[in-house]
């Protein structure tokens, strides 16, 4: 692991030692947490701009042996074990972007300058990350003569096969024996083991036969060649509605958070894009974008945006004002508010209807009430957000979300302190993961691949998607850690306290 995070890890360890209070107790161990994920972070991110750089893969060392024939070995046989998954990519980067965003701003509180401009470098790699995948339009399968940066976005660009510099930065540090299978033999669950460098799961894993998964995505008829005889996958894997709203969570806290004018800017100008093109520019029915050919995108990508109009359109005007709508996206101003489908999705959401089936829309709502703080139903955005997020128990981090962003205190909104203690507590040390093994027991809590959007029965692992299995990012947990120290004072004073320490 990185030598300055184990000298973060011992000042933590001292501090937990020789605190007498029992909040500073519990929350110097959290902190202690928060530096073993943020070491292992490293193995989910390479900060760089070359394709696949800056961006968060999800899963590494998924748990699945594949044998497509069921006879062994014919050489059909797919192990997963040392893959690098890319899913859902800008809604976990976006997550990502919002960690480092309010990992800056408690190092800056903390007057650790040092280590500030580091994690400013990084969340600048984040931003060139979401322009590079921007101006895709180039690319397959669209190849068009020039790229825009539009908010029309690939959701991931990780190449098919890792460079030797991403090979070598995602296999730091770790040793030749590290292997998925060790670190299990020797019970070291949600460390990260070693990959391969053809081994990347993305859009790109069908372009180039060297991939691990080519064959088998040949094989399972999950791509299709164009014209230009160019395979690419294109279903699912562009702009939609839920990428943007993960996007925005990052976004949103870096304007709010990070204090240079040019980062903020950057951060502004992709946001209000994205919205722009969901809305649809001005060039299709509103809120119903088409791809760079001209087809429309549909419901199945995600690409119908009505839903949360009210909200996007709503955040647009907070953080660029009218003003700067009318000159630089005027479409987006003339775009209907869609004040009543907003209203149907927050009523959908508070009815109760559903569990499981209707997750999906809880919790994109409960991003879209968070960044923009507007609801039609209710007054009180803080309550809503409860009713529709403690069932799953996402109260915890949405609440903090829209606290964080609109100046509200957590106290005024019955927040529930013990169960952000007992949750941020039952976060594995190691980090997040899920191997599905009769004789393991799983973690409570922090089971599924990604806990804000997941149901408690998968959070606590009996059961979950098949493909989300392996070790996990764990910036669910780093989110939820950096929001609980910048607004709440015990997880706030002894945190800083850290962090100037580390300083000296």
């Amino acid at each position: 692991m990185l030598n300055a995070g184990g000298t973060l890890r011992l000042i933590i360890l001292a501090l937990f030692i020789t605190c007498n209070h029992t909040a500073a107790q519990d929350s110097a161990s959290v902190h202690e947490k928060y530096a073993t994920y943020r070491n292992r972070l490293q193995y989910f991110v390479v900060f760089s701009n070359e394709p696949g750089g800056g961006l968060l893969a999800n899963i590494r060392n998924r748990n699945v042996w594949l044998d497509p024939d069921g006879v062994y070995p014919s050489g059909d046989e797919i192990d997963y074990h040392l893959s690098i998954t890319f899913g859902q990519t800008h809604t976990r980067t976006g997550y990502l972007l919002g960690t480092l965003a309010t990992e800056y701003a408690l190092l800056k509180q903390a007057g650790n300058t040092t280590r500030a401009e580091i994690t400013k470098n990084e969340i600048v790699s984040v931003l060139d990350a979401f322009d590079r995948t921007d101006l895709c339009e180039s690319k397959a399968p669209w190849f068009k003569d020039k790229d825009t940066l539009d908010g029309f976005f690939i959701r991931e660009d990780a190449p098919p096969v890792l460079s030797k510099l991403m090979y070598r930065l995602f296999n730091k540090d770790l040793n030749e024996d590290d292997y998925f299978r060790e670190h299990f033999n020797r019970g070291e669950y949600g460390l990260p083991a070693l990959i391969t460098p053809n081994a990347t799961e993305g859009i790109a894993s069908c372009i180039d036969s060297r991939n691990n998964f080519h064959q088998h995505l040949l094989n399972t008829k999950l791509i299709n060649t164009d014209t230009n005889k160019t395979i690419s996958i294109t279903h699912q894997n562009f702009t939609s509605q839920d990428e943007i709203l993960g996007a925005l969570v990052g976004l949103s806290l870096t304007i709010k958070y990070v204090e240079d004018s040019d980062i903020q800017n950057r951060a502004l100008n992709q946001a209000i894009r994205m919205i722009h093109f969901l809305s649809g520019a001005g060039k299709t029915p509103w809120w119903r974008p088409n791809f760079p050919d001209g087809t429309k995108m549909g419901n199945e990508n995600g690409a119908d945006g009505r839903a949360f109009a009210f909200a996007l359109k709503s955040f647009a005007y907070e953080i660029a004002g009218k003003e700067f709508l009318l000159r630089e996206y005027p479409a987006l101003i003339k775009a209907p508010w869609c004040r009543t489908a907003f209203e149907g999705t927050e009523y959908a959401c508070v009815s109760g209807i559903g569990n499981n089936e209707y997750r999906i829309l809880r919790y994109l709502t409960a991003e879209a009430l968070a960044i923009s703080g507007q609801s039609v139903v209710f007054k009180d955005v803080g309550r809503e957000l409860k009713m529709i997020t403690s069932p799953y128990d996402w109260d915890t981090f949405y609440m903090l979300l829209y606290c964080a962003l609109h100046d509200v205190e957590p106290a005024s909104i019955n927040f529930n302190y013990s169960k952000l203690a007992l949750q941020l507590a039952q976060a594995p040390p190691n980090g997040t993961w899920q191997y599905r093994y009769d004789n393991v027991k799983t973690p409570e809590g922090w089971s599924a691949e990604f806990k804000w959007s997941a149901t408690r029965i998968s959070q606590n692992g009996e059961t979950n998607e098949c493909w989300a299995i392996g070790n996990y990012s764990g910036i669910d947990f780093m989110l939820l850690h950096n929001l609980a120290c910048l607004l709440l004072k015990d997880y706030n004073s002894t945190f800083i306290q850290i962090l100037s320490d580390k300083q000296q």
